[in-house]
């Protein structure tokens, strides 16, 4: 049986569903299953397994440059309709993905029902839709589709089925590095997910005060995250900011670090995904259906009466006060992180 996943992003989405996959291919092991992602994901599938196939469509990048709406885009669909699938699932349950789903020669298109579905419409372009409640964690819920689908018993466990020798060891890293480092995943997207920069540079001084021998490294993936990397390692000489990273090599660095530090992003899902112990910041997400799900994770959360708002910028902030952080962060303090960290 020949079985496309469709899963365009984000990075935490991806991971969230090679659980359901791994769990699968333990009951269902002949089945061959491909996957259709975004380009810069495409290397998280390269280290399962389980997926044969891998294409690449560039949605995104299509919507910053549309001339990829008449090259590209259409190659890759055009390869895609010649595969003869015998099942497609939509596993992001968005109307983008679902009409990407829809369009592909397959026997059967399946995914989650109108009331499951983010987007309730993307159910419409589907041959059968899935009931999976809104109560259960991402993971979860996806694990819950696929054995619906396929017909076996849910297990409770999260298998991510990463192998971890397929990881590049990256130029530069030095053995005696190994098992003694932290890594700060200080970048995200929203601004009510970042923790206050403040916070961050007290935690660094609060770090190397009780071990001086211990290295923090701060990768980055944009030009403000570099420039915020920089100002964070400004006057600690025990602070490095690591070069520019592939995933790849970057989930070598995470594999091996003693303990992580993350706000609500997708290499904090990373890290749980490879069971490093990280200690999760969550804002105004929920960590309870979003939050990391792996071996070693703790969870801290805001403590304050709109918490989980769940909104990209935060209604009581107010510049007019001079405030430099949602009010909510107050109560997650560096010496609370400080507390959890593994040194």
């Amino acid at each position: 049986m020949r079985v496309l996943i469709v899963k365009l992003s984000s990075m935490g989405d991806i991971l969230h569903t090679l659980p359901a996959l791994t769990e699968c291919l333990a009951y269902c092991p002949s089945i061959q299953f491909d996957w259709v992602v975004e380009p810069g994901f495409k290397e998280i599938l390269g280290w399962h397994q389980g997926i044969q196939k891998v294409y690449t469509f560039p949605l995104r990048l299509a919507r910053k440059n549309p001339k990829l709406f008449f090259t590209e885009i259409p190659q890759v669909l055009k390869t895609l309709r010649a595969q003869h699938y015998d099942l497609v699932i939509d596993a992001q349950g968005l109307i983008k993905s679902a009409v990407l789903a829809k369009i592909i020669n397959a026997k059967k298109v399946v995914g989650l029902d109108k009331n499951s579905c983010r987007e309730p419409f993307a159910s419409r372009f589907y041959d059968k839709g899935y009931a999976v409640p809104w109560s259960e964690h991402a993971v979860m819920r996806v694990k819950k589709l696929f054995s619906e689908i396929f017909h076996y018993s849910l297990d409770s466990r999260i298998q991510y089925g990463i192998d971890q020798d397929s990881f590049i060891k990256p130029k530069g890293f030095l053995p005696k590095l190994e098992n003694k480092y932290l890594i700060f995943l200080h970048g995200t997207t929203w601004k009510t997910k970042h923790w206050p920069e403040g916070y961050w540079q007290k935690l660094i001084a609060l770090v190397c005060l009780k071990n001086k021998h211990i290295m923090i490294l701060l990768p980055w993936g944009s030009e403000s995250e570099l420039r915020r990397a920089k100002r964070l390692a400004d006057n600690f000489p025990q602070v490095k900011v690591l070069p520019k990273l592939s995933l790849t090599e970057l989930a070598y660095y995470l594999v091996k670090a003693q303990s992580v530090v993350a706000v609500d992003t997708g290499l904090g899902h990373l890290a749980a995904a490879l069971g490093t112990h990280t200690v999760n910041i969550y804002g105004s997400t929920d960590s309870s259906r979003t939050g990391a799900r792996g071996d070693n994770q703790v969870h801290l959360s805001v403590r304050y009466p709109c918490a989980p708002c769940l909104k990209r910028e935060c209604i009581h902030l107010n510049q007019d006060l001079n405030q430099d952080m949602p009010p909510c962060y107050v109560s997650l303090s560096p010496e609370r992180v400080m507390e959890n960290l593994n040194l």
